[in-house]
C-alpha cells in the first residue's frame, strides 16, 4: 500500500516511495537516485508515478488538500509514465496516500454521503450510497443539478471522489474525501460548481485521520444568512475536532505543574536550611552567654 514518485518521465531519475500519509513541500518530497545517496527535492518536478494495489493517491498542485491549483485522484494499481498525460507534469506540490480495499458483502451497507445545494447542509439533503453517479443519473434520481452541490458530509468508512470531468476522467480536476468528514462550503477544497461526476466507495481498511470539518465563516448579519452564504465568496474557517489537537496544551500544563513543584521543593529546602542556621546561631549565642557569665563570676572572686 504505497506509491513511488519519479522526477523523470518513464520512471527515471530520483525517486521516493511514499507510504500512507500526506506529503507536502521540499522536505517531504526529497527523492534519491537509485542505489545512491544523492538526493534532491522534487517538488513540482515529478513526472511519473507507480501506485500499488489497494492504494489511492491524490496529487495536488498546491500545498493543501484543494483542487484550486489542480488535483487528481488515482486508484491503484496503475502506472503513469508521463504525468503530462493527465496535466500534472512538473506541477505536484503535495501527495496524499491512503489505503483502500473495496467493499465486500459481509460489511454493513448503512454508510452514505449527504450532499446539499446550500452551504452547511442547509435545505434539501440528498443521500448517496456506494456507486458511480453521473450528472444524468443524479438529475434523474434527485431532480437536481450535480454541479450545484455546495456542502457535503461523509460517513466513517466511506470515500467520495468528486470529478470535474463528466466521465470520471483524470485529465480534469478531481478530489477525494475520506470519512468522517464535513465540508460546509466546497469552495474550501476548490470544487464548488465544478462537480460533474461522483464516485462513492466503501473502504474496508481504516484510514487513521482526524475528522475533517470545514465551515464557512459566520455571516455578519444573521438576517441575511442564506443570501450571504450563497453570494459572497469567503475564506473558509477550519474547525478541528478538539480531541486530536489537545495534546500540546496538556503537555505544556504538565510542564508548568512540574516546574511549579520543583520550585516549591527548592523553597522548602532553603527555608529548612535557614531554620537550621538560625538554630545554630541561637545555640552558639546561648553557650557564649554562659561562658561570659562564668568569666564574670571568676573575675569577681579574684577581686
Amino acid at each position: 500500500m504505497s506509491a513511488t514518485i519519479y522526477k523523470d518521465a518513464n520512471f527515471g531519475g530520483a525517486r521516493k516511495t511514499l507510504i500512507a500519509g500526506f506529503y507536502s513541500g521540499d522536505r517531504d518530497l526529497e527523492a534519491c537516485q537509485f542505489m545512491s545517496n544523492s538526493c534532491e527535492p522534487i517538488t513540482r518536478l515529478i513526472n511519473s508515478i507507480v501506485i500499488d494495489a489497494n492504494t489511492i493517491v491524490v496529487i495536488y498542485g498546491s500545498h493543501g488538500k484543494t483542487a484550486s491549483s489542480g488535483a487528481r485522484v488515482l486508484i491503484g494499481p496503475q502506472s503513469i509514465s508521463s504525468l503530462d498525460a493527465i496535466g500534472m507534469g512538473n506541477k505536484i506540490a503535495s501527495v496524499w496516500v491512503f489505503p483502500y480495499k473495496a467493499y465486500e458483502s459481509t460489511f454493513p451497507t448503512d454508510r452514505h454521503v449527504l450532499v446539499s445545494m446550500l452551504p452547511n447542509l442547509d435545505g434539501r439533503r440528498v443521500e448517496l450510497m456506494r456507486g458511480d453517479y453521473t450528472s444524468t443519473r443524479f438529475n434523474n434520481e434527485f431532480n437536481l443539478r450535480m454541479n450545484n452541490i455546495q456542502s457535503i458530509k461523509v460517513d466513517d468508512g466511506t470515500i467520495i471522489i468528486m470529478y470535474n470531468g463528466s466521465n470520471f476522467e483524470n485529465s480534469m480536476d478531481s478530489i477525494a474525501l475520506v470519512g468522517p468528514a464535513y465540508i460546509g462550503d466546497l469552495e474550501a477544497v476548490g470544487m464548488r460548481d465544478k462537480i460533474n461526476a461522483i464516485r462513492v466507495l466503501y473502504n474496508q481498511v481504516p484510514v487513521q485521520l482526524p475528522p475533517v470539518t470545514i465551515l464557512p465563516p459566520p455571516p455578519e448579519n444573521e438576517d441575511l444568512r442564506e443570501v450571504s452564504m450563497i453570494t459572497e465568496k469567503r475564506e473558509p474557517r477550519v474547525i478541528v475536532i478538539p480531541e486530536y489537537h489537545n495534546k500540546t496544551p496538556q503537555i505544556e500544563k504538565f510542564k508548568e505543574e512540574k516546574v511549579t513543584t520543583a520550585s516549591n521543593e527548592i523553597y522548602f529546602y532553603l527555608f529548612f536550611i535557614l531554620v537550621v542556621i538560625i538554630a545554630v546561631i541561637v545555640s552558639s549565642l546561648s553557650k557564649l552567654s554562659g561562658i561570659i557569665d562564668q568569666f564574670n563570676k571568676i573575675t569577681k572572686i579574684n577581686l
